[in-house]
């Protein structure tokens, strides 16, 4: 159990990228507006989230946890539909710096606190290091984000 969300969660990255170029992709064909960036972002999303897919599915195999692969591709799809999906006016708002900032310093706290937990038992003072490194630049982008927000409009 313990070891089919560790894997999940880890290839839950590539599925979520992948899933999301997929979908971007999908929003150009569905307004209409196919190109090559839109063929590009197909090819790319799909061997970037389905080929972390089939190692998934055949670890979940191997593990004897194959209800696991139904979870791997519900993320794979709600990343492509929601990405597909998103409304205009809610995409404008997500391309704010203050957001990117948030998004960007969040991502770092995670992988500093995933860091930080996974190597705690066997090396302390690494995992003091590298995941208070990585939490701490995350957590300082982060409120950056979030004081961008709430400053009071500039004038």
């Amino acid at each position: 159990m313990k070891d089919s969300i560790t894997i999940l969660a880890f290839l839950s990255i590539f599925h979520l990228l992948g899933g999301a170029a997929i979908g971007f992709a999908v929003r150009g064909i569905l307004r209409g507006k196919p190109s090559l960036v839109s063929l590009f972002m197909i090819v790319w999303g799909a061997m970037f989230g389905c080929m972390p897919f089939a190692i998934g599915a055949s670890l979940f195999i191997a593990l004897e946890a194959p209800h696991w692969i139904a979870a791997e591709a519900g993320v794979l799809l709600v990343a492509l539909i929601a990405s597909a999906l998103i409304p205009d006016t809610l995409l404008e708002t997500l391309k704010s710096p203050a957001v990117s900032a948030i998004a960007f310093g969040g991502l770092f706290m995670l992988v500093g606190l995933g860091v930080g937990a996974v190597t705690m038992m066997h090396e302390p003072l690494l995992a003091l290091l590298f995941g208070g490194s990585f939490t701490g630049a995350g957590a300082l982008v982060f409120f950056t984000g979030v004081k961008k927000i709430f400053a009071p409009p500039e004038e």
